[in-house]
């Protein structure tokens, strides 16, 4: 059962319903397959502690332009790679592979959209709090990942380009990543 499921990863029955999508938990075909977070990612989620919550200035000497990065969703605790391809205020990046791309549409339920979800980045040996829309838009620099631009990853202080100011949404999401 989903319940037996959850006690073993040590994660919530709704945890693993909302990862796979399923409106009742107490249904469940057998053979179905199960999207199950990643072992390890599920306990260091949202958990004081569990990352740093480092201001984007920092964030952005650590995370450089060109480097790959991975990122767990705290809702879902799916991981997937990013690649920084730009950014001032915030980073700007892309799945790195179109595997990675299939697991950031699972995250958001099969469909791109501007909801905003925290994270934790992992880069250089450290987990970052942060932020992430799933909408592609933009530019891109990688051209085999199944992605038509880029999204955005925000961190404690990092800004808005339209407006230059932080967004309200992302930092909630930024401080639920860091456990605050």
């Amino acid at each position: 059962t989903l319940y037996d499921l959850a006690g073993r990863l040590n994660v919530t029955v709704l945890e693993l319903a909302s990862i796979n999508n399923i409106a009742d938990p107490a249904v469940i075909r057998e053979g179905q397959e199960l999207l199950v977070p990643a072992p390890g990612a599920v306990a260091s989620r949202g958990e004081r502690g569990a990352c740093e919550m480092l201001h984007w200035d920092t964030v952005n000497r650590i995370f450089k332009v060109g480097s790959v990065a991975t990122v767990i969703d705290v809702g879902t605790g799916l991981s997937f790679r990013v690649r920084r391809r730009g950014g001032s205020l915030h980073a700007d990046v892309e799945p790195y592979t179109q595997e990675d791309t299939a697991i950031m549409k699972r995250i958001y339920g099969g469909s791109w959209s501007w909801d905003r979800r925290p994270i934790i980045v992992r880069v250089g040996g450290r987990g970052i709090a942060a932020s992430m829309n799933g909408m592609p838009h933009g530019g891109q620099s990688l051209g085999n990942n199944n992605f038509k631009g880029h999204f955005c990853l925000h961190f404690a202080g990092s800004k808005l380009h339209n407006s230059r100011k932080p967004c309200s949404l992302h930092q909630k999401c930024v401080r639920e990543a860091a456990g605050i």
